[in-house]
C-alpha cells in the first residue's frame, strides 16, 4: 500500500464517508485529485481493505473500512513520517524580491494576504462548530472523534495568521530595505 492508501484508511477510521467527503477533509493537510483517490480506493476494495456501501436514501456511496485490517494502520502509524513536501510558487517569486519594482512587490503580497484571508474565513465556521463540540459535554463521543480534525483546522488557522502576520513584516522590510536605494 502506498502513502495515500494509509491517509484514507485513517480518514475512515474516524467514520464512513462518500469518496467526496474523503477529499474534502483530506484538503485539510493532503492534496490528492479526485482521479487518484477512486483510483486507490478501487485497489484497496480489492484487497479487501475497504468497501462501498449503497445509501438507501441517496445514490451516493459509503466507504467503511475492514475492521481486520485495521491494524495496518496501526503499524504505519508509528512508522517513520517522511520530510513534509514543500511547493510554494509565491516563496520562489519573492527569491528575486530586489529585482522587482514596488507595484509587483505590492500587488504580489496583497494576493498572499487575499489568499490567506479567503483561507482563515474558510476555516472559521468549521473551528467554530469543532470548539462547540468540545465545550459541549453531552457530545463527548463525537468531540473525541473530531479531535484530530481539531487539531489539523485550528494549526492551519494558526499558520493562516502566521503567514498574513509575515507578509506584513517582509513587506514592511522590503520599503525600509529598498525605499532608500
Amino acid at each position: 500500500m502506498n502513502t495515500l492508501s494509509y491517509v484514507l484508511l485513517c480518514m475512515l477510521a474516524r467514520k464512513s464517508c462518500t469518496g467526496y467527503e474523503l477529499k474534502q477533509y483530506m484538503e485539510l493537510f493532503w492534496q490528492a485529485h479526485h482521479s487518484q483517490i477512486y483510483t486507490v480506493l478501487g485497489k484497496m476494495e480489492t484487497e479487501g481493505y475497504v468497501q462501498f456501501e449503497a445509501d438507501p436514501d441517496t445514490t451516493k456511496k459509503n466507504l467503511l473500512t475492514n475492521r481486520k485490517r485495521r491494524p495496518s494502520v496501526s503499524k504505519w502509524v508509528l512508522e517513520e513520517t517522511a520530510e513534509p513536501i514543500s511547493r510554494d510558487e509565491f516563496l520562489a517569486k519573492i527569491y528575486v524580491i530586489a529585482l522587482m519594482d514596488k507595484s509587483t512587490v505590492a500587488q504580489l503580497f496583497n494576493d498572499r494576504r487575499r489568499h490567506y484571508k479567503k483561507r482563515a474565513t474558510i476555516n472559521k465556521p468549521k473551528l467554530e462548530e469543532l470548539e462547540i463540540l468540545q465545550n459541549d459535554p453531552a457530545r463527548k463521543v463525537e468531540w473525541r472523534n473530531s479531535f484530530g480534525r481539531y487539531l489539523i483546522v485550528k494549526r492551519r488557522d494558526e499558520l493562516c495568521m502566521q503567514e498574513l502576520a509575515w507578509c506584513d513584516w517582509a513587506e514592511d522590510l522590503y520599503h525600509s530595505s529598498f525605499d532608500k536605494i
